[in-house]
């Protein structure tokens, strides 16, 4: 006989298990189903580790420039194995850390991996066992995986996805970019910095598309300065193993490399389990309304493989509304204010339009602008280079856009996603006090430089 639960829920990424750990608090008995290590991506293969990654370049290229401060330090070289373990401590931390969330607040956690038997059921899997459970409301929050291009070649072993770009033993002398979007330029800062030859090669006019373009071309430049070749408007054709290398067919010359990394965005993960019970889909994501919910009356999905945008925060959001709608509220999600964060050889913080966006959707603003190189902390910290970018609609004076690049923009992200989900004017944004010298002043600076009353632009 099958064991018979009130919510279960599939997928311990950021969306099943913060759903769970919610529903918990708030007066649900969830039941959470995973296969595979708890955090999903993003701690496992995605945000976590890159950011650990990351973390470990600033601090080489720091010592690199201590001359520039007058410390006398030399850099000689760097411990790849050392890094590849400590992202394995931080990430297993992590983990371990859910785990113990989970327990904490009394949360069923059972590890196997779930097949979907009938729109009522589920098969859980571990080994030779298996057990059949029968659930009221079912959260589907599997998730997504590195997708692939109909590139001759791009099937070939020891073609690298994200998740192998991460657990790499060893740099690459060359490393070639399929792809300038997020994962594409983050990945490009890490490797380039410690030692690779890196190419991106971008089909489109211009990295990160869907940003702001004048914050994605200072981006391109920076890299540039880094040593990263960019290739943009630029078509693959063809992959080939030779001689212990990749010989890559760019435009219309051969290239070799030591490695290939495939960064041209995420797929739903086991779409074909998911159709065995005719759950609907559109555009390769499962469909759901407003509310999160499916064809399938007691069924909701959440995070990435109910499509984008496909961010660990925006998954959690997915999975609180989620769960006060499977306890019968009727709340609707709201995707405007999801902000975007960008790790690379400068950060990046968008939240909400930029100008080309606004005007697409007939929207009339005014643009502040106020750059690092004007601001007193950023001066002071050596880091002069970036800009704030603030979008206003002109109609009612409201911050509809905060677009930053620079120094700790994605720390200043914070402050402006409040500004732009609170729907704040914009002159409650120049009546609020910010401390000298931060770099938060740049936020009201350029929100001034809007109506033209910048003091220190």
């Amino acid at each position: 006989m099958a064991d018979k639960r009130e919510i279960v829920i599939v997928g311990g990424g950021p969306a099943g298990y913060v759903s769970a750990i919610y529903g918990a608090k708030i007066g649900a008995k969830p039941t959470l189903v995973e296969q595979a290590s708890l955090g999903g991506v993003c701690t496992n293969e995605g945000c976590i580790p890159t950011k650990t990654y990351v973390t470990a370049a600033n601090n080489y290229n720091i010592i690199k420039e201590a001359k520039k401060w007058g410390i006398k330090a030399e850099e000689n070289g760097f411990d790849w194995d050392y890094i590849l373990s400590k992202k394995n401590r931080v990430v297993n931390r992590i983990s371990r850390g859910i785990e113990f969330l989970l327990k904490k607040n009394e949360v069923e956690y059972i590890k196997g991996k779930a097949d979907f038997v009938s729109p009522t059921s589920i098969d859980i899997i571990n080994g030779d066992e298996k057990k059949t459970i029968e659930f009221e409301k079912l959260l589907v929050a599997i998730g997504s995986r590195s997708k692939s291009l109909p590139i001759p070649g791009a099937e070939l072993a020891g073609i690298w996805d994200s998740t192998d770009a991460l657990a790499s033993t060893e740099i690459p002398k060359s490393l070639l970019i399929i792809g300038g979007g997020v994962i594409g330029v983050e990945m490009a800062y890490v490797f380039a910095s410690f030692g690779s030859k890196v190419t991106i090669v971008e089909i489109l006019p211009e990295i990160l598309p869907g940003f702001d373009k004048e914050i994605a071309e200072a981006l391109r430049k920076e890299l540039s300065k880094l040593g990263v070749g960019i290739r943009l408007e630029t078509t693959i054709s063809k992959i080939e193993e030779k001689n212990g290398c990749f010989q890559v067919a760019i435009g219309d010359n051969s290239h070799d490399f030591e490695k290939v990394l495939l960064a041209v965005g995420r797929e739903c993960y086991d779409q074909g389990a998911l159709e065995q019970i005719d759950i609907g889909f559109e555009r390769g994501w499962v469909k759901t309304d407003n509310t999160l919910q499916t064809n399938h009356g007691h069924i909701w999905a959440a995070g990435d493989v109910a499509g984008g945008p496909w961010l660990a925060h925006k998954a959690s959001y997915d999975g609180e509304i989620a769960m006060e709608n499977m306890l019968g509220k009727h709340m609707e999600v709201d995707y405007f204010s999801v902000p975007g964060a960008v790790f690379s050889v400068l950060e990046i913080g968008i939240i909400g339009y930029n100008k080309e966006d606004a005007e697409k959707n007939g929207i009339d603003v005014l643009e502040g602008k106020f750059p690092y190189i004007a601001s007193g902390r950023a001066q002071a910290a050596g880091e002069p280079e970036g800009f704030v970018k603030t979008v206003v609609n002109k109609a009612n004076d409201q911050v509809i856009g905060l677009h930053i690049i620079g120094k700790d923009a994605t720390e200043l992200l914070g402050i402006a996603s409040i500004i732009v989900h609170n729907k704040m004017k914009i002159k409650e944004v120049n009546d609020t006090i910010f401390a000298h010298p931060t770099l938060s002043e740049m936020i009201r600076e350029s929100s001034l430089n809007s109506i033209g009353k910048s003091i220190n632009f």
